[in-house]
C-alpha cells in the first residue's frame, strides 16, 4: 500500500464533493523511473479520482517543511511538480535525494499517567452562560486541582439559529482530565456525579459511565540517534537481513522558513468580499507528535499570487484565533509550482497522538478549520468556481 492508500484518492480531501461515488476508493499504483521521478495512477474501474490536487493534498500532509526526512535519505522538494498526464494519472517530478544527516529519529513510547473524560451536552439558548456555569461549578468541587496536569472542559459545536431538531439545538461541552495516578483524577468523578441536580437548565450527559473510569495513556517523546548505535534488521518469510547505515551523511541545517513583508496593493485584483478562503483554496493537514502542519494551494497562478502575499505568519496566527498560544512556533515555506503555501505550528497538539487533551489530537480537521475561517477574497475568484 501506498502511504496513505485512500488518502491520495479522493479520501481526506477538501474538493470531495467534484468526485461522484467517493467512498470505497481504489488504491493508487506508482510508476517510478531510475532518476526518481513517478507517475501515480488509479487502477480502471476503481472508484476514487487520481488528480494534481489529490496528489497535491497527500504531498502536504505530514510534512515538517521543504526538507523531508527519511532514515536513508533527504528529498528535497522545493520544486516539486505535480502535472496530470490523463484521466486517474500524473506525473510528480523535481523532488531531488540529500544525504541523510547522521543521526535518525528515535521515538519512545512510554506510560504518562492516567486520564479520564465524559460528554455534557446544552441545548437550546443561552449556551455560553451553561459553559460558564458548568466549569465554575465542576472546578470549584475540584480541590486537588494542582495535582491536575491537564483539567479542562471545552465546548465543540453551536446550536444553530431556530433550530429544526433537538440534535441541531444542542453543543457538547467536554470534560478532560490528566494526571499521574487515577487515585487523583477521583475527585474530578466525584465533582460530575455531584453536578447534575444542580446544573444548568437541559443538562445531560454521555449514559456510557466506563468513560469516568481512569485509562492509562501513552507519551511519545521523540528523540535523536546516531546510526552506529542501531542495530537494525528486517525479517522477510524468515530470512533475516541486517540494513546498513547510510554509507554518506551529511549535516542538516533545519527546514528553512520564507515569510512576506510585503503589504499588499489595495484593489490589484478588482473587488472583494469577506467569504471563508475555503470556497476557493484547498487545504490538508496532519501531524508529527507535538506538530500539525497544514498546506493551502490555490488552482490559478494569479490566485497563488493573492495567496502568498495573504498568508504571511502574522495573519495566519490571527487565523488560528483562540486556539494560538504564545508558546506556540510558526514556520512557513511555499512550494510555488504546487501553488502552494504551508505552514508548521509547532507544540499545537500538546503531546500528540494518545496524550493529546485536543479531540483531534492528530491534526485532521486543522485545515478545514482554517478553510472555515473568513477573509477578504477576490470576486473574480469565486466567479470561477467554489470548491
Amino acid at each position: 500500500c501506498i502511504e496513505c492508500g485512500c488518502y491520495a484518492t479522493g479520501g481526506n480531501f477538501s474538493g470531495f464533493k467534484s468526485i461522484p461515488n467517493n467512498w470505497a476508493q481504489g488504491y493508487l499504483v506508482v510508476d517510478i523511473a531510475s532518476n526518481g521521478d513517478f507517475d501515480v495512477f488509479l487502477p480502471d474501474g476503481a472508484r476514487g479520482m487520481v488528480s494534481r490536487d489529490t496528489i497535491t493534498a497527500q504531498l502536504v500532509y505530514e510534512i515538517q517543511g521543504p526538507y523531508y526526512l527519511n532514515p536513508d535519505v533527504i528529498a528535497d522538494i522545493h520544486e516539486v511538480r505535480v502535472e496530470d498526464k490523463g484521466k486517474n494519472r500524473v506525473a510528480v517530478t523535481g523532488v531531488r535525494g540529500m544525504p541523510p544527516p547522521p543521526t535518525t529519529k528515535l521515538a519512545i513510547c512510554t506510560q504518562g499517567g492516567s486520564q479520564l473524560e465524559l460528554y455534557f451536552f446544552a441545548a437550546g439558548l443561552d449556551i455560553p452562560e451553561k459553559l460558564k456555569h458548568f466549569r465554575t461549578s465542576v472546578m470549584e468541587l475540584v480541590p486537588n486541582k494542582s495535582d491536575y496536569h491537564v483539567l479542562r472542559i471545552d465546548q465543540y459545536g453551536v446550536a444553530q439559529e431556530n433550530p429544526p431538531s433537538q440534535a441541531l439545538a444542542t453543543s457538547l461541552f467536554r470534560v478532560f482530565g490528566q494526571a499521574d495516578t487515577p487515585e487523583t483524577l477521583s475527585t474530578l468523578r466525584v465533582a460530575l456525579a455531584g453536578y447534575g441536580l444542580g446544573g444548568y437548565c437541559g443538562e445531560h450527559s454521555c449514559m456510557d459511565f466506563r468513560l469516568m473510569a481512569p485509562r492509562p495513556f501513552i507519551r511519545y517523546d521523540p528523540f535523536l540517534i546516531e546510526y552506529n548505535r542501531l542495530d537494525v534488521r528486517v525479517c522477510v518469510d524468515g530470512q533475516v537481513t541486517k540494513v546498513r547505515a547510510p554509507p554518506v551523511t551529511a549535516p542538516f541545517g533545519g527546514q528553512k522558513t520564507q515569510d512576506l513583508q510585503s503589504v499588499m496593493a489595495e484593489g490589484k485584483y478588482g473587488p472583494t468580499t469577506r467569504v471563508a478562503i475555503g470556497k476557493r483554496v484547498h487545504a490538508r493537514s496532519g501531524d508529527k507528535g507535538s506538530n500539525a502542519n497544514v498546506g493551502f494551494w490555490v488552482l490559478e497562478d494569479d490566485e497563488f499570487e493573492w495567496l502568498r502575499a495573504l498568508l504571511t505568519i502574522g495573519f495566519f496566527q490571527d487565523m488560528l484565533g483562540d486556539d494560538y498560544k504564545e508558546s506556540y512556533s510558526i514556520e512557513r515555506f511555499e512550494l510555488p509550482n504546487l501553488r502552494c503555501v504551508h505552514f508548521l505550528v509547532k507544540g499545537v497538539l500538546e503531546g500528540g497522538i494518545g496524550s493529546s487533551y485536543r479531540l483531534d489530537g492528530l491534526a485532521k480537521s486543522f485545515g478545514e478549520f482554517l478553510r472555515a475561517r473568513h477573509v477578504d477574497m477576490p470576486i473574480k475568484f469565486l466567479e470561477r468556481g467554489v470548491l
